[in-house]
């Protein structure tokens, strides 16, 4: 019989993320490099340092650790969510689309559901509804709200687009803001839905 992955326990969590919340982002990857070595199967720990990476802009590391984190727990959301956003910016459109797609099993309503669909709404050039969609999503969204802000960044883009303001709405692609991963990450732990 496989031995159970040791999971960190709740405690330790909250007090690691409190600790990489206040630490520069050096700091706070030396930090969870170390909490790897303790807890290596724990998806979570993963995912906080697959956004440490992406805010350090390492994002090839990134990619890696994130698809880390979903080859432990397929149902992450956010991580799922984070690894197909860092293909899209990546311009591998079909990675994101791949990775995203069991995110349509989440409900109608999920912000993670809107704004991958709204997202995918964009590759394909379907303006409006990409629009509509990201609006649903961040109304929806109470749970990661540095989300929001990128998705009405992407709103705005697209939208001057379509008045012909600027470029092409296709190089609308949304970025990867440097802040939004740790503030994710934050929020999530921070709050009431820690993932066991």
């Amino acid at each position: 019989m496989a031995a159970v992955a040791e999971l960190c326990d709740p405690e330790s969590l909250q007090a690691l993320v409190a600790e990489i919340g206040t630490a520069d982002n050096d700091a706070a990857l030396r930090r969870l490099v170390q909490a790897l070595a303790r807890w290596p199967q724990d998806p979570r720990i993963h995912f906080l340092h697959a956004s440490c990476l992406a805010e350090d802009s390492r994002y090839d590391e990134a990619t890696l650790a994130f698809e880390q984190t979903i080859s432990l727990q397929p149902d992450y959301a956010i991580a799922r969510f984070q690894l197909g956003l860092l293909h899209l910016t990546s311009g591998r459109v079909a990675q994101a689309l791949a990775v995203w797609a069991p995110l349509d099993g989440l409900a109608e309503q999920d912000p993670l559901r809107l704004f991958k669909q709204g997202l995918t709404a964009l590759v394909e050039e379907r303006w409006q509804d990409c629009i509509a969609l990201l609006h649903a999503g961040i109304d929806a969204n109470a749970l990661f709200p540095p989300l929001n802000r990128d998705m009405r960044l992407v709103i705005e883009r697209v939208s001057a687009a379509v008045a012909g303001e600027r470029g092409s709405a296709a190089e609308q692609a949304p970025q990867v803001d440097s802040d939004s991963a740790r503030h994710v990450l934050l929020t999530e732990y921070l709050t009431s839905k820690t993932k066991h």
